[in-house]
């Protein structure tokens, strides 16, 4: 990408920030959120801290049983830590480059081909999916939400349906999609053949659904690591002393996750506090304590990925540079 536009880029992420933050922040007595900071319970901090690096660990290793066996075995710290460098990259650089990085270093330690890993992550966002859709029917039969929310809930939920059963419809005729595609593919060169191999890899790929067993075990995993977020979630709440119920922690971690997946701001400052702010409106909570929440709840769910994530990325600074990734 040329520099110009990344300059754009950076600069217009960085005034949505701001709006943002204005947003968030215009009511709120500074002196007031400095004094419920100092007076956290940061006993509960570290432990939500601690959870949100469980939670990228548990994902590690259901990410290893996605991609299979390789070529070249990948070792569960390699893995884990090739998942906190994209999370590094994705949390500060407003491009997904995370994702590109992801694919890149995990093809290059297992010897297998880019499309493979990329189906990896396609699977990934599936599992994903469901456990999403297990957040709302929580959202919707434990609270009560503007009809406007409600209504953006159930519209997620139809889009999140579709997407998941076009996964698993592709999974359940992958032999016969397999079978046409290498048909076309004898006597056909250039990009078109190699379009359809990539084709042919996503399909094989994405077979894992198809056992069972293997598929309930992987989504029990990824849903214990959203668990794990929802509960360090509940503990920022708990370390200010909000009182609110359990349900108020699935609601700001659906709405946070979601909001701050697209790519934004740098860093997701300000896009942060404000989905924080919307997400405690429903209960009742005035928009200066939630700011201050928005802010707690930003150290923890971010710093410890940060930290790991920027050791990681040193560590693995010349494969990316190969890449081409961080000229993104």
């Amino acid at each position: 990408m040329s520099h110009p536009l990344r300059s754009w880029r950076l600069l217009i992420g960085t005034l949505l920030g701001l709006v943002c933050l204005w947003l968030a922040a215009r009511d709120v007595s500074w002196s007031e959120l400095g004094r419920a900071l100092r007076t956290a319970d940061y006993r509960l901090v570290v432990l939500a801290g601690g959870l949100v690096v469980a939670a990228t660990g548990i994902r590690a290793w259901c990410w290893r049983h996605v991609y299979g066996p390789t070529p070249r075995p990948i070792p569960f710290t390699r893995a884990w830590r090739i998942l906190l460098v994209a999370q590094f990259l994705n949390i500060g650089v407003p491009a997904r480059a995370g994702d590109i990085a992801r694919v890149y270093l995990i093809g290059e330690a297992g010897r297998f081909s880019k499309t493979a890993a990329a189906t990896s992550l396609v699977i990934e966002k599936f599992f994903d999916m469901v456990a999403f859709l297990f957040m709302l029917f929580l959202i919707a039969t434990q609270t009560n939400l503007p009809p406007t929310l409600d209504d953006v809930a159930s519209g997620l939920a139809v889009a999140t349906v579709v997407l998941a059963s076009l996964i698993v419809a592709s999974a359940w005729n992958a032999d016969r999609l397999v079978g046409v595609l290498s048909r076309r593919i004898e006597g056909v060169e250039g990009w078109r053949r190699r379009g359809l191999e990539q084709l042919v890899t996503v399909l094989d790929g994405v077979r894992v659904l198809r056992r069972w067993r293997a598929a309930l075990a992987l989504q029990l995993g990824y849903l214990g690591g959203w668990g794990a977020l929802g509960v360090a979630t509940y503990l920022a709440l708990l370390a200010l002393g909000l009182g609110l119920p359990p349900i108020a922690a699935v609601v700001v971690l659906g709405v946070v996750q979601l909001g701050t997946s697209v790519p934004s701001t740098p860093g997701k400052v300000g896009v942060f506090q404000v989905l924080s702010v919307l997400a405690l409106a429903p209960f009742g909570v005035p928009g200066d304590v939630a700011f201050t929440y928005g802010v707690l709840l930003y150290f923890v769910s971010y710093v410890p990925v940060m930290l790991l994530g920027g050791v990681g990325l040193w560590l693995e600074l010349p494969g990316l540079r190969r890449a081409g990734v961080m000229d993104r």
